[in-house]
C-alpha cells in the first residue's frame, strides 16, 4: 500500500459519509427516509437494485468460487437471481406499488400490521433482525476480509470500520442516501470493471480469446454444472 492509495480508501469513506449527510435535505418525515417520498426515478433505482445485491462477499467468496469451480457460479448464482427479479417484477412490484399509493404504506412491516395484526408484523420483524444480523455481518466481515489483504488491516477493525460508515450515511440520509451511495459505489465498479476487462483480454490475447479460452480452463470449470454445484443445488 502506498501513500496515494491510503489517501484514495480515505476519501472514497469521506464521500460516503458527506453523501449521507447531503442527503439528510431531502428527509422530511418518515415516507422521505424510508422510501425516498416516492420520488426515485426508475434509473437510480435500478443502479441502487444492483449495487445492493453486491457485497464484499461476492469480491471474497463468490470471485474465489467463479476461480475453483468456473461458470457454474453464473447458473446457480446469477441466473436463479435473475428468475426471481424477474417473476417479482411481474407479480409483486405492482402490487407493492399499489399499496403505497392507495394506503400509503411504506414498508413490509407496516403492510403486515394493516393486513393481519401487530403480533404478525412483531413476529415476522424480530425474526428477520436475526437474519439480518447474520447476513449483514457476514457481508462487513467480507469488506474487512478485502481491508485486511490490500492494507494489513486486523478484521475486528475493518468490520468496526465498514459497519460504522454504513450506520452513518443511512441513520443520517435514509433511502436517498442510500441509493447516492450505490451511484457512487456503481460508477466506482465500472471504471474499475471496465480496466480490468481490458486487461485481462489483452493478456489473454485480444479480443478472440472471449471465445477461444474455455479451452484453456481446468476441466469442469467452462461447464454449466461443476460438482457440487450440481442441478439440484441451483
Amino acid at each position: 500500500m502506498q501513500q496515494l492509495d491510503w489517501i484514495v480508501i480515505f476519501l472514497f469513506f469521506l464521500v460516503m459519509v458527506f453523501i449521507g449527510f447531503w442527503s439528510f435535505r431531502e428527509v422530511d418525515d418518515s415516507g422521505d427516509f424510508f422510501v425516498a417520498g416516492g420520488k426515485l426515478p426508475w434509473w437510480l433505482s435500478g443502479i441502487s437494485h444492483h449495487i445492493s445485491g453486491y457485497s464484499g462477499a461476492v469480491f471474497v467468496a463468490y470471485a474465489g468460487l467463479a476461480y475453483t469451480h468456473g461458470f457454474a457460479i453464473y447458473i446457480w448464482w446469477a441466473l436463479t437471481i435473475a428468475i426471481g427479479i424477474f417473476v417479482g417484477a411481474i407479480l409483486i412490484a405492482p402490487r407493492w406499488t399499489r399499496l403505497r399509493s392507495n394506503f400509503n404504506i411504506e414498508s413490509p412491516t407496516e403492510y403486515l400490521k394493516t393486513r393481519y395484526n401487530l403480533p404478525t408484523q412483531q413476529l415476522m420483524a424480530w425474526s428477520g433482525v436475526l437474519l439480518k444480523l447474520f447476513d449483514v455481518g457476514a457481508k462487513w466481515a467480507a469488506i474487512a476480509v478485502l481491508l485486511k489483504g490490500f492494507t494489513g488491516t486486523p478484521l475486528i477493525y475493518g468490520i468496526l470500520l465498514a459497519g460504522g460508515i454504513s450506520l452513518i450515511y443511512i441513520t443520517v440520509g435514509g433511502l436517498w442516501a442510500d441509493v447516492w451511495t450505490d451511484l457512487a459505489q456503481f460508477v466506482v465498479q465500472i471504471v474499475a470493471g471496465i480496466i480490468m476487462f481490458v486487461i485481462v483480454l489483452k493478456m489473454l490475447g485480444g479480443v478472440d480469446s472471449i471465445f477461444t479460452m474455455w479451452d484453456q480452463l481446468p476441466e469442469g470449470n467452462g461447464q454449466l454444472f461443476n460438482d457440487p454445484y450440481t442441478p439440484g443445488f441451483a
